[in-house]
């Protein structure tokens, strides 16, 4: 039966507050008392002898509760269970009853003088309130009473020899009168076995419940895993995917830029080829002609030349021109959050001579408070904002800046410095030179000093010094001499070039009086002067010399041949391109363009619109005067 309920004489009763007191006091553990329902055969391992000994001392103590009066009332009554409150009587009784325990007597004067044990309630439990019990009270006192007795032998065993008596006459002992069974202990048998199964059962289920629980954890756990394991490898698979066909798009789009520079480079070849022939044609075509022609003819064609050229320009004065109109149109233009009306721009600045474009630059800054160059600046972007801000440049102004950006840093782009300086004329390197000091505070021709070295200075400073002479008339003696100069200089000097020879001649003499030159030296060389100099001379002299005689022979062609390298094959040289048109579109486009088309087989507006893009294409096309260029 629960160790939280005992049977006496009276009955069955049970603490039921405060149980936890009791057991401490009875030095026993919490389940003598508690409420764990933990049986005897689960303390197999405790000692048993201590057991016992609590167990008769909560007997004794439980006993003397049943012997009061208020207990004895409530047994004769009907109810099946009565609930009792068992104070300082129950305990002193219990003290007298183990006067002979010492260890008993000192536990129970405890409880006496503990108040928490001063008001005890214990539940009272008939044998009339179980109907599975059919024995009698006096069958179960009598019981009581044994179990009594046989506790107190186990606690005394010296009495408990004592009190047996040998039979008489030697006669053998009775048999001991069999035990009554217990009903209800049978009954507690019962219940302990059908809870041992309920909490079988209930820990077989939680632990199938929790195994499944661990089994789906896991489950879900593999589940998920094997998601992310498909997710990294679909991912995986995807990228490597992109990247193949990224590396794909890249070599076709490779492929295709290898196969376009080809098919350019291989163009610019047979173009190159095609002009080199013509070049070829004319040189020997200038030499035979040389040879062949008399003196009369020949002194003909230098008159000729030295006549004034026709240059037409494919820009213009406005002629309904109003500089605060302009100023307007451009301020509403650059007045946008985001950008600017670019096409607005491109039809006032397209459309404006040099001089009307520095009229509005000042109107501009007079209304507004602000330059115009720098709101440009602001507002555009790239090649276009470069042409744009370059075209608000007097000619001079706009050559002096081309030279300091050309010399600006370490090294020089000595093409533009040959390009300005050996074809300009006396009075526009005079103004240049000038507008340098004014815009730099140092004199150009220092600056070319400082910059550059060698034969390739002294022709720079030489051309700079802007003395040559510029009359149409010529000595044809003095020309047949000059030719013999350049020929031993050359072609006939075993020890090398004389370059000094060459410089002279070609900077101290007029542009008629060295057409006349060219004429003897072919004549005396069997040999154009564009051809020795190429063999005779080197680098950036070379240059130098070939501009000024390509200058003397005819500028726009000249010019034609500098914009057709500077947009051949892959890339452009915008520089030069944005250059040349912005400083020619004034003064010969017209020829230029001519000159193009039969050096290149090409109208050099299909050359800009197949090389540049967006609105620097349209402002280039429109300064050239050929907007409806195609690609």
């Amino acid at each position: 039966m629960p160790l939280s309920a005992y049977q006496t004489r009276h009955g069955t009763i049970q603490t039921t507050n405060q149980p936890n007191y009791l057991s401490d006091v009875c030095l026993s553990v919490p389940q003598l008392l508690g409420v764990g329902q933990v049986e005897q055969e689960n303390k197999q391992d405790e000692n048993v002898e201590e057991d016992k000994t609590h167990t008769a001392m909560l007997l004794v103590f439980l006993d003397s509760a049943m012997n009061l009066p208020r207990a004895k009332k409530s047994l004769q009554e009907p109810s099946p269970q009565a609930t009792l409150t068992v104070g300082q009587q129950v305990f002193e009784s219990a003290v007298k009853q183990t006067t002979n325990e010492p260890r008993w007597e000192q536990n129970f004067k405890f409880m006496l003088q503990n108040p928490n044990y001063q008001n005890l309630e214990v539940e009272i439990l008939t044998p009339r309130a179980n109907p599975e019990w059919t024995k009698d009270e006096e069958d179960l006192t009598a019981e009581a009473d044994e179990k009594t007795a046989s506790i107190d032998s186990v606690d005394s065993p010296s009495s408990s020899t004592e009190t047996k008596k040998e039979p008489a006459n030697g006669a053998k002992p009775a048999a001991p009168k069999p035990e009554p069974v217990d009903e209800r202990v049978t009954s507690t048998t019962s219940d302990k076995a059908e809870q041992e199964a309920k909490l079988q059962a209930e820990r077989a289920a939680k632990q199938k419940a929790e195994a499944e629980r661990e089994a789906k954890l896991k489950a879900d756990k593999a589940a998920k895993e094997k998601a992310e394991r498909e997710a990294k490898l679909k991912a995986e698979r995807d990228a490597k995917e992109r990247e193949a066909k990224l590396k794909a798009e890249k070599e076709a789009k490779e492929k295709a830029e290898k196969e376009a520079e080809k098919e350019a480079k291989r163009r610019a070849e047979e173009e190159e080829k095609a002009a080199k022939l013509r070049r070829e044609q004319e040189s020997e075509k200038r030499v035979e002609e040389a040879k062949q022609k008399t003196q009369a003819q020949l002194d003909k064609d230098v008159q000729m030349e030295t006549e004034a050229k026709a240059e037409d320009a494919t820009l213009f004065p406005s002629t309904s021109f109003n500089p605060e109109a302009d100023c307007d149109v451009l301020a509403k233009a650059m007045s946008k959050t985001f950008g600017a009306d670019e096409d607005a721009i491109i039809e006032v600045l397209s459309k404006r001579s040099q001089e009307q474009r520095q009229q509005i630059a000042v109107t501009y800054k007079t209304k507004n408070g602000k330059e115009l160059h720098k709101d440009l600046t602001k507002k555009l972007k790239g090649n276009f904002e470069t042409i744009c801000v370059d075209m608000l440049s007097g000619p001079a102004e706009f050559d002096a800046k081309q030279l300091y950006k050309a010399m600006k840093g370490l090294g020089s782009d000595e093409q533009v410095l040959v390009e300005i300086i050996c074809s300009r004329s006396n009075d526009q390197l005079n103004a240049i030179k000038a507008t340098y000091k004014t815009l730099y505070g140092k004199e150009l021709e220092a600056a070319v000093i400082d910059d550059t070295s060698g034969d390739f200075q002294r022709l720079l400073v030489g051309c700079l010094q802007a003395r040559r002479p510029e009359g149409t008339s010529f000595d044809r003696n003095r020309a047949r001499q000059d030719a013999q100069e350049l020929l031993n200089a050359g072609e006939k000097n075993k020890w090398g070039t004389n370059e000094s020879t060459f410089q002279k001649i070609l900077l101290t003499r007029s542009y008629a009086q060295l057409r006349a030159t060219f004429q003897e030296y072919a004549k005396l060389a069997n040999k154009d002067i564009e051809e020795t100099i190429k063999d005779e001379l080197g680098s950036d002299l070379r240059d130098g010399m070939l501009t000024i005689v390509r200058v003397i022979r005819g500028k726009p062609k000249y010019f034609a041949k500098a914009l057709y390298k500077s947009m051949k094959g892959l890339g452009t040289d915008d520089d030069t391109l944005v250059r040349i048109v912005a400083s020619r579109c004034e003064v010969d486009m017209v020829q230029i363009k001519e000159a193009f088309k039969y050096e290149y087989g090409k109208t050099l507006g299909s050359f800009i619109s197949d090389d540049c893009t967006g609105d620097y294409r349209k402002m280039l096309l429109a300064l050239i005067g050929d907007t409806e260029a195609k690609r």
